[in-house]
């Protein structure tokens, strides 16, 4: 029960993050500057959290261990929050928030069902499908009415 409500609260997050970082864009003058404020705030925090925490710094051997690609999904989060700047104003929050979740389950269903990054495949059920399917109807009918 606490890890769905922590996703749910994230969720909640991320949609007040789309609103602001929209704004921020309006005030920087761009949604790379608005994704470059939100990122180095969000580092800031990170590290202050680790510290606070008294973290100590990965050793060499753990940061060898990450693979190179694994290291490029920070680019991927930065071109997120970016995307986001631009295309929250234009479609708006249910309509952006609705595309990404699609996008993110169409994804999810394949990184599962064939192993990908993980190495241990989970095929989706009939109820997981249709259950994917409704969120894809919801995001047509939102966008459709926009």
């Amino acid at each position: 029960m606490l890890y769905s409500l922590s996703a749910l609260l994230g969720g909640v997050a991320v949609a007040i993050q789309l609103v602001m970082n929209g704004q921020t864009r309006n005030a920087l003058g761009g949604p790379l500057w608005a994704a470059l404020a939100n990122n180095a705030v969000g580092l800031f925090g990170l590290g202050l959290t680790l510290l606070l925490m008294g973290a100590r710094l990965p050793g060499e051997a753990s940061l060898r261990s990450v693979p190179p690609l694994y290291w490029c999904a920070g680019l991927l989060g930065a071109a997120f929050v970016t995307m986001n700047a631009v295309v929250a104003p234009k479609l708006g929050l249910a309509a952006t928030f609705l595309l990404v979740l699609s996008g993110q389950l169409a994804a999810s269903l394949f990184i599962d069902h064939f192993g990908w990054f993980t190495g241990t495949p989970k095929t989706a059920s009939s109820t997981v499908l249709l259950g994917v399917a409704l969120v894809f109807v919801g995001a047509l009918l939102v966008v459709r009415a926009r």
